[in-house]
């Protein structure tokens, strides 16, 4: 028999069972939900972090409180209130959940969310249940009962209970996450395709990392980390808001933040300068900085090789200083404003070192007290150290 007989027999037979191929695309579904949920912590101001596959699907944990988060998929028909209140509805997920939180005594810090893929039905319970919980009816607070919530708990449980149908399709969500890290980072494509890949990887081994880290008694979720634990109590299924930081491309409104953990993790200040880092943050390539670099690097060598500066020398190079940071502030005012592209406006120092290249007999004539002897390129350099010393910064703040 040849190759092409085997292929058209095996063709023939059919799939077969087909339940781990839908296994696994349920799976990578609600790591893709988890790489979005990572992606919310950027939201809050102290550090959070979420964790896999640990109690429920995905549990959001803050300094203020704890979200469980049970992800629901499905292929056809609609969803409905009874549907979510029968076994493996998803809502007996949350109310597991929610009594381990009572068992552990904060359940007084307890939200609930229930993640549908796919639209809610037409019916008018369903629409006031998903819409509003809390005014769920008599028989649907006796279908939760049924999931073994307590008679005493059903008025809070529902209280703390959102519920979102029609979430981001798995046809989709890939796009969504991809808009999402492009209005965070602004980047080109390619690095937002490597930061997605680097997320989901991440995610992935955080969903797969439960193996002995909890109890029935007192999942170790519900335990209130000691300071010297922090985070890292959770194990190898905590995905911190700092780590994010740390895998995302530079991101200007975080870049305070960035360059903290940078130093932190490097036991001391970053080898890179602070014009280093500027001009990444506000999106250069490695061409630009290592020219600006270059710039810089003559430029000091003039004014090392200057006399000790008197008063009136110190006051020509402040006027230099003064008319080249109105200059290049207005270049990148501009820039900022006309740029054809939300990465050019929100990223602009490739653009802005371009322009300044174009225009350094412009720069040369801003050094009316011949501080680098008219020379534009030296001028350039000048504002380069301006940048190093936090002065300009390649982007609009």
């Amino acid at each position: 028999m040849h190759d092409a007989d085997l292929v058209r027999a095996l063709k023939a037979m059919g799939p077969g069972d087909t339940t781990g191929t839908e296994t696994l695309e349920r799976y990578l579904y609600q790591c893709k939900v988890a790489v979005l949920r990572w992606l919310d912590t950027l939201k809050f101001d102290a550090e959070c972090w979420i964790v896999c596959e640990f109690v429920d699907d995905i549990t959001l944990v803050t300094e203020r409180d704890i979200t469980f988060c049970q992800v629901k998929t499905r292929d056809r028909g609609a969803w409905t209130a009874s549907k979510v209140l029968q076994s493996g509805g998803g809502l007996d997920a949350l109310v597991r959940s929610y009594n381990h939180a009572k068992t552990a005594g904060l359940s007084d810090t307890v939200q609930l969310e229930l993640i549908l893929e796919g639209p809610e039905g037409a019916t008018q319970d369903t629409r006031m249940f998903f819409s509003n919980p809390a005014d769920a009816t008599e028989e649907q607070r006796k279908k939760l009962l049924r999931l073994r919530l307590q008679a005493d708990d059903a008025t809070d449980f529902l209280a703390r209970l959102k519920i979102r149908p029609q979430f981001h399709a798995r046809q989709s969500i890939d796009g969504v996450i991809v808009r999402t890290l492009m209005g965070i980072t602004s980047g080109h494509s390619s690095t937002i395709e490597v930061t997605y890949k680097a997320m989901l990887e991440r995610v992935a081994a955080a969903h797969l990392g439960l193996v002995g880290q909890s109890s029935n008694e007192c999942p170790l979720v519900l335990q209130r980390p000691s300071e010297a634990e922090g985070p890292t109590a959770l194990g190898p299924h905590a995905l911190s808001r700092s780590e994010l930081l740390q895998l995302l491309p530079p991101v200007p409104y975080l870049a305070d933040e960035q360059r903290a953990l940078l130093e932190a993790a490097n036991d001391g200040p970053l080898r890179m300068t602070d014009l280093e880092f500027k001009l990444i943050v506000a999106g250069a390539d490695d061409k630009t900085v290592k020219r600006a670099k270059s710039r810089r690097a003559e430029a000091s060598i003039v004014l090392a090789s200057r006399a000790s500066l008197s008063e009136e020398t110190e006051a020509v190079v402040a006027k230099l200083q003064e008319r080249l940071l109105e200059y290049a502030d207005g270049v990148t005012a501009d820039i900022v404003a006309t740029g054809a592209t939300l990465a050019v406006r929100n990223r602009p120092a490739k653009a802005i070192w371009g322009r300044l290249i174009q225009q350094v007999e412009t720069l040369g004539q801003l050094d009316q007290d011949q501080v680098f002897a008219g020379d534009g390129s030296k001028v350039l350099g000048y504002l380069c150290h301006l940048s190093d010393l936090c002065l300009f910064e390649w982007r609009e703040i």
